[in-house]
């Protein structure tokens, strides 16, 4: 009896003594807390590069509406002609894109009149890019209230750009960058087109 006792009390002293050192034991916690953390910091990493990037085309996107509106509302008479070789440079705008990327933009530039009743009407429109159509002549155009002033005309540059991420595309989706510029002529009353 005395030795099952003897050998009881030295099994439990030594599972004791085993789950202290394993306890107290620091090497390779290191290595876990790394195992552990790598993977957000990865995925962390990954989501900043593909957040810097479509902030980034956003960013360009803005910018070749602004352009393209403004070189327009320079002018008192273009050509059809004059906005495909805007509307081209403007691709520009998107560089350092590939060309596969930089073909997904879309580019609508439109010449709206404003009547005394502050009733819109397009008297010319141009379109680039795949899926992007003109509005048709003589037709309505939405413009926001506050800048739809009597007896005004208005270049309206409309540029849209799916973005899918490089990483997660299969998750998010397309993301459609949609931006409207809207300018007063720069010289004169309006902007006309003759062959537009």
């Amino acid at each position: 009896m005395f030795g099952i006792r003897q050998r009881l009390r030295y099994f439990h002293a030594a599972s004791w003594a085993l789950v202290d050192r394993f306890i107290h034991d620091v090497r390779g916690v290191n290595a876990v807390e790394f195992a552990l953390v790598a993977p957000m910091l990865v995925g962390l990493y990954i989501g900043s590069a593909e957040t810097a990037l479509g902030v980034s085309i956003n960013r360009k996107v803005s910018r070749v509406s602004s352009t393209v509106s403004d070189l327009i509302a320079q002018s008192q008479a273009i050509t059809a002609e004059d906005i495909d070789a805007t509307m081209n440079a403007a691709y520009g705008i998107m560089a350092p894109m590939s060309q596969e990327k930089i073909n997904k933009l879309r580019i609508v530039v439109t010449g709206v009149d404003i009547d005394a009743n502050k009733n819109t009407k397009v008297l010319w429109s141009r379109a680039k890019g795949a899926g992007a159509t003109a509005a048709a002549l003589n037709s309505s155009y939405s413009i926001p209230s506050n800048i739809k002033i009597a007896n005004t005309f208005i270049v309206v540059a409309h540029v849209q750009y799916d973005y899918t991420p490089n990483l997660g595309g299969n998750i998010t989706g397309s993301i459609n960058f949609d931006k409207k510029n809207y300018l007063r002529p720069r010289i004169g009353s309006s902007v006309t087109c003759s062959n537009c």
